[in-house]
């Protein structure tokens, strides 16, 4: 009975040795393979962290620009266009920035992402600018409900919306003549840079923008020219 015990205690012990052992020998054998694999990837991260210092620093003056031009207000398309790189590393740019900046993001439908770096400057004009903080309060609690009456008003009136279908165009004359940057943009409409640079990739923005011209004239936002041009109507 002890002997079988012994037996028993024996086994446990070369299952438990044998895989340690075996370890010893690959390592003992194979640490230079090994050695040589671990200073591969840390070379190779460096240098990827490298690349992406270089890469932030080359980007960085364009997108200083865009932030004073635009008051805070960047998308990956604009950043793309301006800096010649590609959307992908727009994206990840952006993307890296809102993290460093605890910047906001808002996702526009069929369109992409635009990102709000709030500024000295734009707080400044907020405070100044009483009229801007009700503008983007009205933003915020305005309901859905104003666009699906102004859509049930098209379907209950067909003639009257397939009229005004044609209008929505852009001369070039209009490009030439008539073409607004944003602070203009901004001025002529009363309210502040931002919130015309937030509000100008919504669908709705022709309409909300005739509301509030003093001409009544509905505009829109050309992002390969980063212009606002008038709608002939």
């Amino acid at each position: 009975m002890t002997g079988k015990v012994i037996n028993s205690g024996a086994t446990g012990f070369l299952v438990l040795i044998i895989p340690i052992a075996l370890t010893a020998v690959v390592v003992a054998t194979a640490w230079p393979v090994l050695l040589a694999l671990l200073l591969i990837i840390i070379i190779w991260q460096i240098a990827k962290q490298w690349q992406w210092q270089r890469f932030v620093k080359q980007v960085n003056p364009t997108f200083n620009q865009l932030i004073r031009e635009n008051s805070g207000c960047v998308t990956p398309v604009d950043l793309a266009m301006k800096a010649n790189i590609q959307g992908n590393q727009a994206n990840k740019f952006l993307e890296h920035k809102a993290t460093e900046f605890s910047a906001k993001s808002r996702e526009i439908p069929n369109q992409g992402r635009v990102y709000y770096f709030l500024t000295a400057s734009a707080v400044q004009n907020f405070f100044e600018e009483p009229a801007s903080l009700e503008d983007v309060e009205e933003e915020e609690e305005t309901p859905v409900t104003s666009t699906s009456s102004a859509q049930q008003a098209r379907e209950t009136n067909p003639i009257s919306s397939s009229a005004e279908a044609p209008t929505a165009t852009i001369t070039e004359q209009q490009k030439d003549t008539s073409s607004l940057i944003q602070a203009e943009m901004a001025d002529r409409l009363n309210v502040h840079s931002s919130t015309v640079g937030r509000r100008k990739l919504d669908p709705d923005f022709a309409e909300w923008s005739r509301q509030r011209d003093p001409e009544n004239i509905s505009w829109q936002y050309s992002p390969e020219t980063n212009l606002f041009y008038p709608l002939k109507n």
